[in-house]
């Protein structure tokens, strides 16, 4: 975990409206006063960090979908979610300039860099992994025909 914060009254107001476009739900009688984000917990996936953006964003979006379907199969009740989580590095970037003061994010950005620091040997590993040369390869394909098209 690099970081983590629970929200005051005001910070839960600021965060409400800031993030999601304030869509964070109601319960039965329209109230979502009780369901304003209360924290923020920022993780480091070790899995996607060092994975260059052409091959990670899918990676992504699949592991932290399952870490979230893990996390809300143990803590949610009676079929409403308590537990919230971006999709990917860009998102997350986002909820931490909301969430965070400068001094906090510039530290995050230190220790997310220190993990993201990809060494000459596992770049070399990955131009021989089959399954990283095939999703790499698509996902620079797919962003070359887009970049054509919207041109």
């Amino acid at each position: 975990m690099l970081e983590a914060r629970i929200f005051n009254p005001e910070e839960k107001k600021r965060v409400t409206d800031e993030l999601r476009g304030g869509t964070w739900g109601a319960d039965e009688a329209g109230n979502k006063d009780e369901l304003y984000p209360a924290a923020i917990i920022v993780l480091i996936d070790l899995k996607c960090v060092r994975l260059p953006s052409s091959y990670g964003v899918g990676f992504e979006v699949y592991r932290s979908r399952k870490l979230k379907e893990q996390l809300r199969s143990k803590y949610d009740l009676d079929g409403k979610s308590s537990i919230h989580s971006t999709d990917n590095t860009l998102e997350s970037w986002e909820y931490i300039e909301v969430c965070f003061g400068k001094e906090e994010i510039a530290a995050i950005q230190e220790t997310f860099n220190s993990y993201a620091q990809s060494s000459v040997i596992e770049a070399f590993k990955n131009f021989f992994n089959f399954a990283y040369l095939k999703h790499s390869v698509k996902h620079s394909l797919r962003g070359y025909f887009i970049r054509k098209f919207l041109s």
